[in-house]
């Protein structure tokens, strides 16, 4: 039988884990648990979306005051970042598509698919950076530190926008995406590893500004939440 005296007892010894797995379905996902605690500790889930499985995973380390082993959290990180990244560019392909049916219907010419090789000849079209109140915010804080790399906080991640991103991605071997519907280009890392990258950060020369909540955001509101910043030397 579980006991809360023995669990603080042997905690020294337990963490939060996730490993990829192949479900019974035949589905691709990865299985959240707190190892150390089997059979003792009935908390596994199993997860196909990588996103749910990060939530989890913070969820059982701030209700059972566990850490996340580190390493997963960083595989499923990566597993996130990749999957928006192509989710982004089935998204793009999509959209071009239906431009280049449009403009064969207009001409009255047959409806044809375009090849990869048409959509790569294609001019890019240009699009306005993202208008949101989020990017503003950062826009703002950026232009009080223009000589600092800016992490802003949102939600469970530090995320890092346009030459930000770039430099971030560069030194923390980080994997930069473009968000295609924003126009704007992304690099981030889970707020849990920010004693992690930071000195990273600080050791390759960069001045670094810390954009962080001072509010708790709203389910109901689409409005960002309030910030305050801190810098290093």
């Amino acid at each position: 039988m579980f006991h809360l005296q023995n669990y603080k007892t042997m905690k020294a010894n337990v963490q939060i884990s996730a490993v990829k797995k192949e479900f019974k379905n035949g589905q691709q996902g990865w299985q959240v648990f707190v190892e150390g605690m089997e059979g003792r500790l009935q908390c596994k889930m199993n997860f196909t979306n990588t996103l749910k499985a990060i939530r989890y995973c913070f969820l059982l380390s701030k209700k059972l005051n566990l850490q996340i082993n580190d390493v997963q959290l960083a595989a499923l990180s990566l597993d996130y970042q990749q999957a928006k990244e192509v989710a982004q560019k089935a998204q793009v392909a999509e959209e071009a598509t239906e431009v280049a049916q449009e403009v064969a219907t207009e001409a009255g010419a047959e409806q044809v698919e375009p090849s990869e090789e048409k959509s790569e000849e294609a001019p890019e079209q240009e699009h306005p950076v993202s208008d949101s109140p989020m990017f503003k915010q950062f826009c703002d804080l950026k232009k009080k530190h223009p000589d600092a790399v800016l992490l802003f906080r949102c939600g469970d991640f530090y995320e890092c926008y346009e030459e930000d991103a770039i430099k971030a991605a560069e030194v923390l071997c980080l994997t930069e995406i473009h968000n295609s519907e924003d126009n704007v280009t992304i690099a981030g890392f889970p707020h849990h590893a920010l004693d992690t990258y930071l000195p990273k950060l600080i050791r390759a020369g960069l001045r670094v500004a810390i954009c962080d909540d001072i509010t708790s955001p709203s389910k109901k509101s689409k409005k960002s939440t309030q910030k305050e910043l801190f810098t290093t030397a």
